[in-house]
């Protein structure tokens, strides 16, 4: 009995663990869109820059999470598409580094707002909106 109590114990704190991690890498993943955002509006490039590769480093990060985990039984059929929304946040990020890379800056932002607008379209998806 006592060491089920200590599983479930390690259970909980891992999975409160896990649930405080991806809390912190969505405000990573935020703050780096903000500053992909202020590179474009202050049209500083090197900040644009700067943000992408964080983007890189803390998307990174958060693939390596099993979203499956995070989604209670009314959201868990959307798997699929939230990996889908992930697969093309990664896509648009690659297309705004090359759009950048060809000094091409209208589509790049285009490619930004893209990113941005399959984060929200996966929030809105798991909050219900």
């Amino acid at each position: 009995m006592l060491k089920k109590l200590i599983l479930i114990a390690l259970f909980s704190c891992s999975a409160h663990a896990l649930d405080s991690n991806i809390i912190e890498i969505m405000q990573y993943l935020q703050r780096d869109s903000d500053l992909i955002q202020r590179g474009f509006f202050l049209n500083k490039f090197d900040i644009v820059q700067e943000g992408i590769e964080k983007h890189k480093v803390d998307f990174n990060t958060l693939q390596k999470f099993n979203i499956d985990m995070f989604l209670d039984e009314k959201h868990i059929n959307y798997s699929p598409i939230i990996s889908s929304f992930l697969r093309n946040i990664k896509e648009n990020r690659i297309a705004l580094e090359k759009f950048l890379k060809d000094n091409d800056k209208i589509r790049a932002y285009e490619a930004f707002q893209q990113l941005d607008y399959n984060c929200m379209k996966c929030h809105a998806l798991v909050r219900g909106w």
